[in-house]
Parts: structure tokens; C-alpha cells; sequence
């Protein structure tokens, strides 16, 4: 009976501990995204973001027109007015998170996303990652 309760025990350990494995590789997508997006990144003697205009990797055929401009880290609401060439590459630039999501979707729903964008602006980030992962 002590065998086969020490078996057990002993199978139960295995199993845990290879389920730790499986969690760390659920992971690995978005961090291979945020080392991308770390890799690409430039800073400047002060520590600041250089915009010498180096062109940096985008999705495949998602970012058809690069963003320019500052981004608002400080506030949820989602800066207005950016056209459709450049949406999802100020989301990749301003809200990776989101912009993991959304890259994710057909070009049908990236095309909704954007339009309850344009049509609720100005739109807290919050409410269009709720909106984009509904699609999921």
C-alpha cells in the first residue's frame, strides 16, 4: 500500500511540474511581439525615443502608413482623428496590447474595429480592446 501511495505522490509531481512548462510557453507569442518591438526601439543619449526616421519592422501588410506623432501614455482615452492608413500603426506604437489583438482579426473586423473607433472618438482605450476581443 506504502508503494502505491509513494507512486502516486511521485506521478503527481511530474505532473505538476509539467504543466509549468506548458503555462511558460503559453506566453511566448506575446513576448516574442514585445522583444520585437523592444529590438526596434532607439534611444538617445538621454534616454528618449529618437525620430530620425529609421524604419522600423511593421506586420505584415497591416501598418500601411506609419503614425508619427507623440504618444499619451498618461490618459485611456485614444487620440482622434488618425486615419485608417495609420490606425494600427499608432496602436502598435501607443497600445501594444491592444494592437496584439487587433492584428490578430480579418481585414473585414479590423475595418469595424476602426469604424466604432472613428464613430464613438473620442473612445477610451479600455472599451476597444473590450470591442476587439468580442470578436474572438
Amino acid at each position: 500500500m506504502a508503494f502505491f501511495s509513494r507512486s502516486i505522490t511521485g506521478f503527481l509531481y511530474i505532473v505538476v511540474f509539467l504543466s509549468a512548462f506548458n503555462a511558460q510557453a503559453n506566453d511566448d507569442e506575446y513576448l516574442k511581439l514585445l522583444e520585437q518591438e523592444a529590438s526596434d526601439l532607439h534611444l538617445d543619449q538621454s534616454g528618449q525615443r529618437e525620430t530620425d526616421g529609421v524604419d522600423h519592422r511593421a506586420a505584415a501588410d497591416m501598418v500601411k502608413k506609419k503614425w508619427a506623432g507623440e504618444c499619451d501614455y498618461t490618459s485611456d482615452v485614444l487620440l482622434a482623428g488618425i486615419d485608417q492608413a495609420e490606425f494600427a500603426s499608432y496602436l502598435k506604437q501607443c497600445h501594444l496590447g491592444t494592437y496584439a489583438y487587433f492584428r490578430r482579426l480579418d481585414a473585414n473586423l479590423q475595418h469595424v474595429v476602426y469604424n466604432s473607433y472613428k464613430k464613438n472618438t473620442p473612445i477610451k482605450q479600455s472599451a476597444l480592446k473590450k470591442e476587439i476581443v468580442n470578436y474572438f
